[in-house]
């Protein structure tokens, strides 16, 4: 992840941290994000043309209450991010955990848009285009 320029760098996540809130979530982490969270726990800046402010692990489950992720979107979605504005970015556990992204105004499963497959690509997909066009 040290590949991100930009990026404001938080101090990282451990593996336990990781562990304990993916097991009070129910999911198992991806490989992608645990490493940018053992990286950087959360931050903000540019990939590419994309700002991204991305939670960290202490605020994950209370974001996802307070915009009511489970209520509106189901128990198969998690969000770890906006885009500093109106859209999230989360996985979609219903569909092996793909990315996806959403308004955050209007929370419903018509509105979801899959960017990418797992983390990396999301990522590394935002290094060559706009996500949210």
């Amino acid at each position: 992840m040290k590949n991100i320029d930009n990026w404001s760098v938080i101090p990282p996540s451990s593996l336990r941290g990781i562990k304990k809130v993916m097991d009070e979530i129910g999911i198992e982490c991806d490989l992608g994000y645990q490493e940018f969270l053992l990286w950087s726990d959360g931050g903000e800046g540019y990939i590419g043309y994309n700002y991204l402010s991305l939670w960290s692990l202490k605020t994950l489950l209370q974001l996802n209450k307070d915009y009511s992720i489970k209520k509106n979107l189901g128990d198969n979605y998690f969000v770890f991010g906006t885009d500093g504005g109106s859209n999230c970015y989360g996985f979609d556990f219903s569909n092996e955990g793909v990315i996806f992204t959403s308004p955050l105004g209007d929370l419903v499963q018509e509105e979801i848009t899959t960017l990418a497959k797992n983390f990396d690509e999301f990522i590394n997909k935002g290094k060559k285009e706009k996500y949210n066009q």
